[in-house]
């Protein structure tokens, strides 16, 4: 019996083209930290990059934020005080970036469906940004953060997507087992680890990405298949 679903934020809640995101954000940030830092901001942005791929490759190691700041600290020389400009960028600057939310109000009928029918909610953005990021981007489509039981972000998380164990520890927190969780994306490499951990997943069309290696469990569709598939669960 489904008692929880796990909702993934970029290209699925909040409409956008991630990677035109990403690519702004990165940009963005390098800058804003290479004006503290006297470093060249190209090296800031790969070491980023390098930050987050020890993120993705953490496998419960250590939380998430520990592992990115080891990489970047690493890769820059700069010590682990540093991560107080992060902080900075993502109260000061990270707003900028709401130009690339697309405010849908199908979104909210999803919320609603789920709502009704009793479903806890978990925000499963994957955990590569502070918790701050996750709920700066809710607001700027109008969710409530009060519907959430849980917004996964690099401090509380040990894992990432696609790594089935991202999944798991969701349920390990909510006290929930795989078959009692169901997941809903737009990735089908990143939310493939939902079917790998005893999920059930669906795939929102519009903003997908790497169909071509999401699980043949996956189902599809637009939003009102989407909310057919919730009312069903």
């Amino acid at each position: 019996m489904i008692k929880a679903i796990l909702f993934d934020m970029d290209g699925t809640l909040l409409r956008c083209d991630t990677y035109a995101m990403i690519n702004a954000y990165l940009q963005a940030l390098s800058i804003f930290a290479a004006e503290r830092t006297n470093i060249d901001p190209r090296l800031i942005a790969k070491a980023v990059m390098l930050g987050a791929e020890a993120m993705v490759q953490n496998g419960g190691r250590g939380y998430n934020i520990d592992r990115f700041m080891d990489a970047f600290c690493r890769k820059t020389g700069l010590p682990a005080e540093v991560s107080e400009f992060f902080s900075q960028y993502y109260i000061e600057r990270y707003d900028d970036l709401a130009c690339f939310a697309n405010q849908d109000a199908r979104t909210h009928g999803v919320i609603a469906a789920a709502k009704a029918r009793g479903f806890a909610l978990v925000l499963a953005t994957s955990p590569l940004l502070p918790e701050l990021a996750a709920r700066k981007r809710m607001r700027w489509i109008g969710l409530d953060e009060e519907d959430f039981s849980l917004i996964t972000h690099c401090d509380n998380m040990h894992y990432c997507k696609p790594d089935p164990g991202y999944f798991l520890e969701i349920g390990e927190m909510l006290g929930l087992a795989p078959n009692e969780m169901a997941v809903v994306g737009n990735d089908g490499k990143d939310d493939a680890g939902a079917v790998v951990a005893g999920m059930p997943l669906f795939l929102l069309k519009g903003y997908d990405i790497a169909l071509d290696e999401a699980p043949a469990e996956a189902v599809r569709g637009g939003f009102d298949e989407l909310i057919a598939w919730i009312n069903a669960l």
